[in-house]
């Protein structure tokens, strides 16, 4: 779960993981719940806080959205925004100050029925002598969202007047509500199913508010107001946005939810590496491929980083190694070059959030030739075993990327292929620190011994005073 927002169910049960999503707020139809369909990956993303950056960067879009902080959510949450049977259901509920935004997750399954459809069958049923009041809440729906001057043909689907519904309602008080659309690009997905998707949220948009989504493939735009009703307010500003998780960030994500665990001890770490494993084998999807980047070409220049003032942290421990003029032993080879700030792979959404780089590329040799080592950078932040699976999923699309392997020909330091290495790096008080740090090192060293027949990896400490990086104990 992202350390800033708390995820729960309907009964304030805390949601840390998938399996306790699945758990703890499923979905009506179990049906739905597995790999490559909307709501398991509404799960998947949300829970290791990948779903909330990239809700956070659409929504900066929008001026007024720029810089909201989610507090809190709560999945399937439901909303009652009218007086009759049959409550609104969020897949994920956020209140964020006094912003409400209400995400609905799509792979390629539709916006539901018609708003034609569902006048016909409430119809049918009533004339079939069936209790029912969905004419009576469509017509206020109609009524409460539609602003005067607009028309809502037959052919708009229902399923976004009552989100947009749901989302005003929970928004009495408030400055805004959102209705996120988060769609998912999975192999199970089709294009043309996704396609269609888009058109009727793009009639939806213009019908009603005589707006045209940007061509993009995210976007937010708003404000609007509606009539209103008694439960569903007409001077709270309305907004929408499109999220899109892409083959590729899922791809990601399977890496970050391995790195990533709750308490002291990594749990399940057999199960755990043997599916790092896996996904090491398996393909990269999606275009994410970058092509090369002149700042890190240049011989002249090895720290590549911009900021003001000196740096810090992991920074500071790349300005030592690669600004200075003396000489420094690496795992008992030779410095001979490197660059930081290495691009691997390029957000595919267009912004920066699903850009990879990787911290320090290395070159390194002796008498037995030259080497590369693809270097995470570690002070504080996470713990041996995380960064050694970020190592490893930097080196896996280092592998894919003939730009990044390119990078010392390029800078005239080497010729010809060269063998890399994978690398974390940081100071002895990261892995021998008591508590979390120094219980993740040996489930890290595991990792590392399992993958030695397909791809090497240490982990080393830095002594500045020394210009020395050593490999830590096994």
């Amino acid at each position: 779960m992202h350390p800033a927002m708390r995820i729960t169910n309907r009964r304030g049960e805390v949601i840390g993981s998938v399996e306790e999503w699945g758990r703890l707020a499923a979905p009506a139809s179990y049906k739905h719940w597995k790999p490559d369909r909307s709501a398991y990956e509404l799960a998947s993303a949300w829970s290791v806080g990948e779903g909330l950056a990239a809700t956070q960067r659409v929504l900066s879009r929008c001026p007024a959205l720029a810089g909201v902080e989610p507090q809190a959510a709560i999945a399937e949450a439901q909303t009652r925004f009218d007086a009759f049977s049959g409550p609104r259901n969020h897949d994920l509920l956020i209140r964020a100050g006094e912003v409400i935004v209400s995400v609905e997750a799509k792979a390629d399954e539709t916006f539901g029925e018609t708003i034609g459809e569902y006048r016909a069958a409430a119809n049918a049923r009533r004339e079939r002598g069936e209790g029912t009041k969905a004419p009576e809440r469509l017509e206020g729906l109609l009524a409460a969202l539609v602003p005067p001057g607009a028309s809502a043909p037959d052919s708009l689907r229902y399923q976004l007047f009552s989100a947009t519904a749901g989302a005003l309602a929970e928004a009495q008080g408030a400055r805004a509500a959102v209705v996120v659309i988060h769609e998912f690009v999975t192999p199970a997905t089709s294009p043309a199913k996704r396609k269609a998707n888009s058109a009727d949220l793009r009639a939806f948009l213009m019908e009603l508010f005589g707006a045209k989504p940007p061509r993009a493939t995210e976007w937010c735009i708003g404000p609007f107001r509606v009539p209103g009703s008694d439960r569903i307010p007409g001077d709270v500003d309305l907004y929408f946005a499109k999220v899109v998780t892409t083959s590729f960030q899922r791809w990601t994500r399977k890496w970050l939810e391995l790195g990533a665990y709750q308490g002291r001890e990594v749990p399940d770490v057999d199960e755990r590496i043997e599916r790092i494993a896996t996904l090491w084998s398996e393909p990269v999807p999606g275009d994410w491929r970058r092509g090369a980047d002149e700042r890190i070409l240049d011989p002249a220049q090895r720290y590549c980083r911009t900021h003001s003032g000196d740096p810090r942290g992991e920074h500071r421990i790349e300005y030592e190694v690669l600004a200075a003029t003396e000489p420094t032993t690496v795992l008992g080879s030779s410095l001979i070059d490197g660059v930081n700030a290495v691009p691997l792979a390029r957000d595919e959404a267009g912004g920066r959030a699903g850009n990879v780089e990787a911290d320090m590329l290395l070159l390194i040799g002796d008498g037995g030739g030259q080497r590369q080592l693809l270097v995470e950078v570690k002070v504080d932040a996470d713990h041996a075993w995380y960064a050694v699976v970020e190592n490893l999923r930097q080196l896996r699309l280092f592998e894919e990327s003939e730009a990044a392997q390119a990078v010392f020909r390029e800078r005239r330091s080497a010729t010809g292929p060269l063998p890399v290495e994978g690398l974390v790096l940081g100071p002895e008080d990261f892995f021998a620190h008591s508590g979390r740090k120094q219980a993740a090192v040996r489930p890290a060293q595991r990792l590392i011994e399992r993958m030695a027949n397909v791809i090497r990896v240490r982990l080393a400490t830095w002594d500045a005073a020394k210009r020395l990086v050593s490999e830590v104990p096994s």
